[in-house]
């Protein structure tokens, strides 16, 4: 992955910023955010890609319920990963 929002910096840099950073076995990263009401939710901003597999998925919902998340917001990087992602 070489994009910015799924780098190493950006991670550390959310880190910084009081966030827990989660890296899945699938090598995406994640960002826990809490939000007054609904909860704690992780965030995976430009993931999945497209062609991305069930086991990463997988991976992603345990490495979310791991972290006591209560639900999933995934932003891919294009409509056909969004697609993808909905199958």
């Amino acid at each position: 992955m070489n994009q910015f929002l799924q780098s190493v910096a950006w991670a550390r840099f959310q880190e910084s910023a009081g966030r827990k950073s989660i890296r899945t076995e699938g090598g995406a990263y994640g960002f826990v955010h809490a939000l007054p009401l609904v909860g704690t939710y992780l965030y995976t901003p430009r993931w999945p890609l497209s062609g991305t597999g069930n086991d990463e998925r997988r991976a992603l919902l345990r490495s979310a319920e791991q972290a006591g998340c209560g639900w999933l917001r995934v932003e891919p990087e294009t409509e056909a990963a969004l697609v993808e992602w909905r199958q």
